[in-house]
């Protein structure tokens, strides 16, 4: 029974580490459009509400989220808070829709229809988190139709490539085991931490401490909260000794959503006196004044955000969130076993990373068409699989003797 159990946690991890690679390859593919994107870490979420249970592929949905944003550095940033939300929400639903709408014991849906299902409810809460929380203005809500039609082509297609795996999996395993080469679970990355007094605080007084002043940023709109903020997050910066060329980088990677966020309410806020009048389109102040605040708002909290993950090792920050989500006990969820099947995963996602970007590399790069990039999908998601179904169980010993 325990070695069952230990087999499941690790295949949840790999599940996790995989769906969180390709929602981390995924961000480095240009998006013109901000929230429209491809949606390839719910195909490892619908593989396992099919396969392995609601319960299963609600804890990958929160992993991967969790994982990806301790990968690129965006923990407790917005784009996390929008992930994760998105993630658990679409798989609440695909879930209650897989395991309600059924007629003679057989789902009335496919998958297909239950990846229509989790994907506008994915672009639906995300843009309902947005407006309530970071962007407070209606022009938002032109968006509905662009997210709409991209929740139901990409909704399509993950359900499709789902499918295909499923069937294979359940067809042939041994001719697709053997696709991709066999897993080094022990290969690591290692990030250099600078020494300094913020690196050698403890995680938890971090987190929380960026939770606060995030709180503050978002709440209270008054250019001295922001000018107070501004010099704190510069003080920590140099103390931290983080280079204000890394800093500037990844504000230049996400510089489409700055400019979206800037760009929104100042040519559709027709409230108010015109700064600039063309016609009958004019700038307004109130447009100015909403944009610099929404911009600035972003930037800050990807700042704060940002020396969080930049200061702090990727283990350190596991034993931080298992101590954060103590509080969950009171519902049942056991603290410990997330925080050991995150580390599990943290600890397969670079040989996993160099796989699966080896694979999109070798078989994708000359095919244009969906009806010529399903099949490798499909092919690599379920070799990956079936790997994760062959795997010895890993001993947590092995991994935490680098944690305390």
């Amino acid at each position: 029974m325990k070695l069952t159990k230990q087999k499941n946690m690790d295949q949840i991890a790999l599940l996790a580490a995989f769906a969180a690679v390709l929602q981390i390859s995924e961000s480095l593919i240009p998006h013109p459009i901000p929230g429209i994107r491809l949606g390839l870490a719910n195909i490892i979420t619908l593989i396992a509400l099919n396969r392995m249970g609601f319960r299963s592929a609600l804890k990958i949905a929160f992993l991967r989220s969790l994982i990806s944003s301790l990968i690129i550095g965006t923990f407790l940033s917005p784009g996390f808070f929008l992930s994760i939300s998105g993630a658990m929400g679409s798989t609440l639903v695909m879930g209650a829709a897989f395991r309600f709408l059924r007629f003679r014991n057989a789902p009335i849906f496919s998958l297909i229809g239950i990846s229509l299902f989790g994907s506008i409810t994915h672009n639906l809460i995300q843009i309902a988190l947005v407006y309530f929380v970071f962007i407070p203005h209606t022009g938002l809500f032109w968006m509905l139709p662009w997210l709409g039609i991209s929740a139901i082509v990409m909704g399509w297609i993950t359900g499709l490539v789902a499918i295909r795996v499923c069937d294979i999996l359940d067809n042939s395993k041994s001719k697709h085991s053997e696709t991709v080469p066999t897993l080094n679970l022990t290969d690591k990355s290692v990030v250099q931490i600078p020494v300094s007094p913020i690196s050698r605080l403890r995680p938890e007084i971090k987190v929380i401490g960026v939770f606060i002043v995030s709180l503050l940023i978002l709440l209270f709109s008054n250019i001295s909260i922001f000018i107070v903020a501004t010099c704190l997050i510069t003080l920590v910066m140099l103390i931290a000794r983080i280079s204000w060329f890394r800093l500037f980088r990844k504000v230049k990677r996400l510089s489409p959503i700055f400019l979206f966020s800037f760009l929104l309410p100042v040519f559709l806020t027709q409230a108010g006196p015109a700064w600039i009048q063309l016609g009958w389109f004019k700038i307004t102040q109130s447009g100015l004044d909403q944009g610099l605040l929404f911009t600035a708002r972003l930037i800050l909290l990807l700042t704060a955000t940002s020396i969080l993950t930049w200061t702090t090792s990727q283990s350190r920050l596991t034993h931080a969130i298992s101590w954060l989500l103590k509080p969950l006990r009171v519902i049942g969820l056991d603290n410990q076993h997330y925080a050991e099947v995150l580390t599990l995963a943290l600890n397969r996602v670079p040989h996993l990373l160099e796989i699966v970007q080896g694979n999109i590399r070798n078989h994708f790069k000359n095919k244009k068409r969906i009806h010529e990039i399903i099949p490798d999908l499909s092919d690599l998601i379920s070799s990956l699989y079936i790997q994760t179904e062959q795997l010895k169980p890993m001993k947590m010993e092995e991994l935490y003797h680098d944690s305390v």
